[in-house]
């Protein structure tokens, strides 16, 4: 199996973009895809995601964006489709209960999966 890294962020109150890295992307790697994405609300905001950072202290702290990183493994070529249903299966149990919007796209993953057979 190999791992991914994945990258969750969006604007306060807007839905959530997902980037995927096939190695811990650095802080810097994040930084750009954020400016790249989220380019108006720095600019608008005169800010950088760094002193966004450097702010979280402040007693009036309030988050432009939201960001999110995590580990995940994915199946090599050479597993098959039932274990990755089945994994889907249960990635989807603990998704719905914690973000109902990637639970939605585990869901839709599942059935292309399903058509592909």
């Amino acid at each position: 199996m190999n791992n991914v890294w994945i990258f969750k962020f969006r604007e306060s109150g807007d839905e959530d973009d997902v980037v995927v890295f096939d190695s811990k992307p650095s802080r810097e790697q994040m930084d750009e895809v954020l400016l790249d994405n989220l380019d108006q609300l720095f600019f608008d905001n005169k800010t950088h995601p760094d002193q966004e950072r450097a702010r979280e202290d402040d007693d009036d702290f309030e988050a432009l964006y939201y960001e999110d990183l995590w580990e995940r493994e994915v199946l090599s070529g050479a597993e098959d489709k039932k274990s990755l249903q089945q994994k889907l299966a249960e990635l989807y149990e603990i998704a719905e209960k914690i973000d109902p919007d990637t639970a939605s796209a585990i869901s839709m993953a599942e059935e292309t999966l399903r058509r592909g057979q």
